[in-house]
């Protein structure tokens, strides 16, 4: 961090407002490179993790930007199905209810909330373990924002 010095001169009082001026612009430049880089590779990450089982999609704007996931399988692919559903709260939840059953029994044949199983492909199935892309991408922008922060961010 830079420290500005003022001494009590027109002149001075100008430069430093100059030099407040910079710095903001510097920041504001930052901020948006760094919510570019973050959710860019975020939603590299997510993908990574559903290894085809959802359609990422990555939207960075100014100084938001925003991760989503779609595709048929996308609820599969983020909470996994049956006995490995893993419930998780995100700032904007999904629009379908997620737990054990859940899928078998509002759209599925059932078969999981009868049985505990349901057949696909012809093999026997008791979970779908979950991929958690979107949960990936969080953690990684959390732990590595300061760590490129530091990098792009320059006053």
């Amino acid at each position: 961090m830079r420290s500005i010095t003022v001494k009590l001169s027109t002149q001075s009082i100008d430069r430093a407002i100059m030099r407040l001026i910079e710095m903001q612009d510097n920041l504001e430049r930052g901020v948006e490179q760094l919510v570019e880089i973050l959710t860019e590779e975020g939603a590299d990450m997510a993908s990574a993790s559903y290894g085809g089982m959802a359609d990422v999609e990555a939207i960075a704007f100014g100084n938001e930007g925003v991760i989503s996931a779609s595709g048929e399988a996308v609820g599969f692919a983020e909470f996994g199905a049956g006995d490995n559903v893993v419930g998780i709260a995100f700032e904007n939840g999904p629009d379908f209810p997620v737990y054990p059953g859940s899928y078998s029994e509002t759209k599925g044949s059932g078969d999981y909330v009868r049985q505990g199983f349901w057949y696909f492909g012809g093999n026997r199935y008791y979970g779908v373990p979950a991929r958690q892309g979107l949960l990936n991408a969080k953690e990684f922008i959390i732990q590595s924002a300061p760590y490129i922060a530091k990098e792009v961010i320059r006053l």
